[in-house]
């Protein structure tokens, strides 16, 4: 008995690294990622089917995200808060921290120093035996606070301003109010001697000027510099416990060492202390800017696959037989190489990283939309 003969063909298989490049060619073909999305195979024409290649669309699109989300999270964590506010001009803030500090002729004691403010479990207490009142305009309500001291102006003789640097403290609750009222004038921080009891007897008392200072509360940390930055500040990350102020920001100082040495080694110990008090908020602000950079990228890609079904609706449009979810598709996979060019260009180009994968994702749609996908004319 003769045996069966199987005469059929047998079935070319493709070769896995055949199906890798296919994918791989997303990165730059148009065509490519138009033929995956619709579950047509480049190679052979073959149909691969949607409910077999969708989720490959989708670690494209993530892993697109992540790469395109790289810089900006780097660039955000790696920010401190003295290069903020230090990075042009210091504004003579390392003299006032340094006669603030040191307690030099320069300074003037309303009602102590930094020596009364302690630091322990991450809260700031201030001794003084006298308290300040302040006026809030809005309100008219009286704030309680204490004035500890400012720095002799450095124009002194040229303006005839009394002061050029303020420090003062206050409760949580009442720095809050403080600060808000500052901010409404002009929009700036400003502070006129006049409406509280502290009475200069200067152009200070009647003139209302921009003047720097900081703010301690129990909770908070506020600096403002004199036509720049401002800054707000917490005592979470601290691990010093019953600890001055003063004491803080006279680490390593040598008292036989030159002034200007001096006075470098006071100023680095107050950006030290500012960069640990801005860690808390620093670690937030880079979820804020890392969840709204997620919000756009996505948006964006939804919104321009969203452009492509719209595109293809044309009745001359050839490609109108494309469902919308795989318009969804083909835009996943086109945009891993958009990822790829943020990931690369955005340490390169500082600043534009947050545009960089709308940019080239939404070139590359309008380019795919145009070339591969437009209506056949008659």
């Amino acid at each position: 008995m003769k045996g069966i003969v199987n005469n059929k063909p047998k079935k070319k298989e493709r070769h896995i690294l055949s199906s890798i490049f296919q994918y791989f060619r997303t990165m730059y073909s148009n065509q490519a990622c138009i033929d995956r999305g619709t579950g047509i195979s480049t190679l052979t024409n073959e149909k691969v089917g949607i409910k077999k290649t969708w989720y490959i669309a989708v670690i494209f699109f993530i892993v697109a995200m992540l790469m395109a989300l790289t810089p900006i999270a780097v660039h955000a964590s790696q920010q401190n808060a003295s290069l903020i506010a230090f990075s042009t001009y210091n504004h003579n803030y390392d003299e006032y921290i340094y006669s603030a500090t040191l307690k030099t002729s320069d300074y003037h004691s309303v009602d102590g120093d930094l020596s009364n403010l302690t630091l322990n479990d991450n809260k700031v207490s201030g001794e003084f035996t006298t308290n300040n009142d302040f006026v809030i305009d809005s309100t008219g309500e009286l704030v309680e606070f204490n004035y500890i001291g400012y720095h002799l102006s450095l124009n002194s003789e040229e303006e005839g301003y009394v002061k050029d640097f303020e420090i003062f403290y206050a409760s949580d609750e009442n720095a809050t109010k403080l600060i808000n009222d500052f901010n409404l004038a002009e929009n700036t921080f400003r502070y006129n001697s006049a409406t509280s009891d502290v009475d200069f007897e200067s152009k200070d008392a009647v003139i209302d000027r921009d003047c720097s200072f900081i703010m301690f509360s129990e909770s908070t940390f506020y600096i403002y510099i004199f036509n720049g930055q401002n800054l707000r500040g917490d005592y979470l990350s601290f691990t010093e416990n019953n600890v001055t102020i003063e004491s803080l920001l006279s680490r390593n100082v040598i008292e036989s060492d030159d002034r200007n040495v001096k006075v470098n080694t006071v100023f680095n110990n107050f950006k030290s202390f500012l960069d640990t008090s801005y860690k808390h908020n620093l670690v937030r602000g880079t979820w804020i800017q890392v969840g709204i950079t997620v919000g756009v990228n996505v948006g964006i890609t939804l919104i321009l696959g969203l452009i492509l079904f719209l595109m293809t609706r044309g009745k001359n449009n050839p490609n109108r037989i494309i469902k919308w979810y795989q318009c969804f598709l083909i835009a996943f996979y086109a945009s891993l190489c958009p990822g790829l060019l943020t990931l690369v260009f955005g340490f390169i180009l500082s600043g534009m990283e947050i545009m960089l994968y709308v940019l080239t994702f939404g070139v590359r749609v309008m380019w795919m939309s145009v070339r591969n996908l437009r209506p056949a004319y008659q």
